[in-house]
């Protein structure tokens, strides 16, 4: 057993010895080689590999390349200036550097079905706006805009959505190509071409790889992200509708064709690896993956609904102005000292984001009270209730009380204007936290509380001078009517009175009473957009929140 042993452990040392000794003598003579030619192992590898892809080279039927002496030569140039001078012909119809939305915009138009184009008609900016103008139903003319928006969207099937973002892409891959600065590669291989003059002949310079390497590596990536087997039937749609040229088609064909030489059995990338005796060197892929019809329904989508809030907003101002002049025969009104934009241009230059709402309509309501309330109603009121035989006591007190809530409401306004001034409440607070605001989080959270109660009042005052002018209204309409009786009622003796009057007392009232009527609708108009606005506000605060 011992011998055994002995004799096993003296083989296994004896083929261990046998299978390192070729290992060392390969290292002995790498060390060798390595010594005398100062070449390591990993470099004599690449070196192989960079023979071999000369070797490949060398079989194909373009001679670009000069290995050993390490030049282009002439016969490279004189190719890339057939794509040069082809390339001319597609810039401007490929630019999507510059005019990517006017590509775009031309496929939606004309790379859709005719049922696309008519629904999309129906929602040109015009169409719109005299659909709601026209609309006596505002609401119905929003659901058939909607309606339509959405057969538009939902016409957009997936070979629909398929075409249009493949057509996209092949235009952006392929403008890398045609919007590449050619010249200045061609350049320098000769010195005297100028841009563009394909008259002149080219006298093409043999050029050392190095020189141009850099613009190599750019041009095999964009032919690298260049799938040039695809279907370009779409593509060619789009040149020949957009340029009205279908020769242009023909030269396109023949530019893909000289791209596939160079692009076929990795032509390019096998130059650069030589040029920079890089033989692992990999192109690097700019495939353009845009979804240019997801941007555009939602582009789309957001287009409609700001042309219909501009139409409407549009709408609501020549209504507001019309009321204006039928109330004040001026839209111009401005009677509040405090509580004005002033306000809401210091915080906006402080970089606070919330404001006053109510400035236009408190100036509107103040000025009505001032100038019909007290400078029309109140003197013919008066007069009638003085000289007036009427029914009763308490009819005749339900119009001094209406006078009296209008004195009492102009007089709230004027207290809550003064509020706002600067040695006032709210002005007071305001001017404390003015410093603060820009880099104080809670100084803001407190100005727009501020703000906001600020604007609970005025909104208070609005509803307060609806109410008190839709009950006005009611009772001057009464007075209209029971003037217009053979024999009144409320006012015993009327038709006696109203020569006491300087001028017109029916035409008067009449005139008192649309005045009324306009400035409730005014306000309602005012507050019901502020409350609207306010909701979208808050939705979208909760929105971000969330």
């Amino acid at each position: 057993m011992p011998e055994n042993l002995i004799n096993n452990n003296y083989n296994n040392n004896g083929n261990d010895e046998m299978t390192s000794t070729p290992q060392k003598e390969l290292n002995f003579f790498d060390k060798i080689l390595e010594i005398i030619t100062g070449v390591g192992n990993e470099e004599r590898i690449k070196l192989r590999k960079l023979k071999e892809i000369n070797k490949d080279l060398s079989f194909l039927k373009y001679k670009f390349y000069n290995y050993k002496k390490e030049q282009i030569q002439t016969s490279f140039p004189q190719y890339i200036y057939e794509i040069y001078r082809i390339t001319q012909n597609f810039t401007k119809y490929f630019d999507v550097r510059n005019h990517a939305n006017t590509i775009k915009l031309y496929l939606f138009e004309f790379g859709v079905p005719k049922k696309q184009t008519e629904l999309r008609q129906k929602l040109e900016k015009e169409k719109i706006e005299e659909l709601i103008r026209q609309s006596k139903d505002v609401k119905k003319a929003f659901e058939d805009i909607k309606a339509t928006l959405n057969e538009f969207i939902k016409s957009f099937d997936s070979d629909i959505v398929r075409n249009i973002n493949a057509t996209y892409n092949q235009i952006v891959d392929l403008s890398n190509i045609t919007n590449f600065d050619w010249y200045f590669f061609i350049h320098k291989f000769d010195s005297a071409i100028t841009e563009a003059n394909f008259n002149y002949k080219p006298n093409f310079e043999l050029l050392d790889g190095k020189y141009i390497l850099d613009e190599l590596i750019a041009i095999n990536d964009y032919l690298y992200s260049l799938d040039l087997n695809a279907d370009w039937k779409n593509l060619f749609e789009y040149l020949k509708g957009i340029s009205g040229e279908n020769s242009l088609i023909d030269l396109l064909k023949k530019l893909i064709q000289l791209l596939k030489v160079l692009k076929k059995e990795d032509y390019l990338t096998k130059m650069i690896k030589l040029i920079s005796k890089d033989p692992y060197f990999k192109p690097k892929e700019f495939v353009s993956k845009s979804k240019i019809v997801q941007e555009y329904i939602h582009t789309f989508q957001t287009e409609i609904q700001n042309i219909v809030q501009t139409c409407i907003k549009e709408m609501n101002k020549e209504k507001i102005n019309k009321l204006l002049l039928e109330i004040f025969r001026t839209t111009v009104i401005v009677r509040l000292k405090n509580y004005s934009q002033r306000i809401n241009d210091f915080f906006l230059n402080k970089g606070v984001s919330a404001s006053i709402r109510y400035v236009e309509p408190l100036n509107y309501l103040k000025a009505f009270l001032l100038d019909i309330c007290k400078g029309e109603i109140k003197p013919r009121v008066d007069l009638l209730i003085i000289k007036g035989t009427w029914e009763s006591n308490t009819l005749s007190s339900e119009y001094s009380t209406m006078l009296e809530q209008f004195n009492a409401l102009s007089d709230k306004i004027i207290e809550f204007d003064n509020s706002c001034g600067e040695d006032e409440t709210y002005g007071r607070e305001i001017r404390k936290l003015s410093g603060l605001i820009k880099h104080d989080p809670k100084a803001r959270l407190t100005v727009k509380k501020i703000l906001t109660k600020l604007d609970n009042d005025a909104a208070q005052l609005l509803m307060e001078g609806i109410n008190i002018f839709t009950v006005g209204a009611n009772k001057i309409k009464r007075l209209i009517d029971d003037y217009n009786l053979k024999t009144s009622k409320c006012i015993i003796n009327f038709h006696n009175i109203k020569w006491d009057f300087s001028g017109d007392l029916n035409k008067d009232l009449n005139e008192i009473y649309k005045r009324l009527v306009s400035i409730v609708n005014l306000l309602k108009n005012f507050v019901k957009e502020q409350e609207t606005q306010k909701k979208v506000e808050e939705k979208e605060e909760v929105e971000i929140k969330e």
